[in-house]
């Protein structure tokens, strides 16, 4: 999540839609008072490298927050990862913060003034992302079909409630993951910066590049349907 006060703009992250990569886009363009929560110590080396401005003013304790930047700065990975868990015990502003709690958390001139934005994508390929995240992670992982299973019918993909209050959308724009180099400079000139270049973050962890319809079983479809009801009815991706 970002809130930029010297650009005027609240980035809502989803999950699973290449969100990452656009904090390691937009935090080039960041200032000093501006809000920047973590993500994980790799991709904040990445972001560091790349010019941006790392995590800050997300946690009440500034000491915390700053042997965070300070480990990322000097690839400490391990101390980063420590650092990072205690900041984010005594944080504000958190990775996938709800856009309500962004609201509750700023001024209402800010909140009515920033250009609030997010990006979603089909619930199919984020089930099968997820999937193939989920096992990366895991020392001793199902396998694929069993984990795909596990995300479809109990993952929690469904991310309208990040940019949504009683139903209704309440950021200004829903970009596009299918369509994200396009997205990408389409933010930056809506913030009213010129476009850069768009990391590739956790995106190595896919194997099978097939679409995702065409690895997903009915059933496992049909449960994506129904739990996702909110992307298929009213933001339109065909089922």
């Amino acid at each position: 999540m970002i809130a930029s006060f010297s650009r005027n703009f609240i980035f809502v992250k989803t999950r699973k839609t290449a969100g990452t990569s656009i904090e390691i886009m937009l935090s080039q363009f960041c200032g000093a008072d501006d809000i920047l929560t973590p993500i994980t110590p790799d991709d904040e080396m990445l972001r560091a490298a790349r010019g941006g401005v790392i995590a800050q003013n997300y946690s009440v304790n500034p000491a915390l927050e700053a042997a965070y930047r300070d480990a990322v700065l000097r690839h400490d990975l391990n101390a980063a990862a420590e650092s990072r868990a205690l900041a984010l015990k005594k944080s504000r502003f958190y990775n996938h913060m709800p856009a309500v709690q962004v609201r509750d958390n700023v001024t209402a001139d800010f909140w009515a003034s920033a250009f609030k934005f997010t990006i979603e994508r089909h619930p199919y390929e984020k089930v099968v992302s997820r999937a193939y995240w989920d096992m990366a992670r895991q020392d001793n992982p199902l396998p694929f079909d069993e984990m795909l299973d596990e995300v479809a019918y109990h993952g929690d993909y469904d991310d309208s409630g990040l940019y949504t209050e009683a139903g209704a959308i309440i950021v200004d724009q829903i970009f596009r993951q299918e369509d994200l180099p396009r997205a990408a400079l389409e933010m930056c000139r809506a913030i009213g910066v010129e476009g850069t270049t768009l990391e590739r973050a956790k995106g190595h962890h896919r194997q099978d590049r097939r679409p995702a319809r065409d690895i997903l079983t009915e059933g496992q479809k049909q449960k994506i349907r129904e739990r996702s009801a909110f992307s298929f009815d009213v933001l339109g991706y065909d089922p």
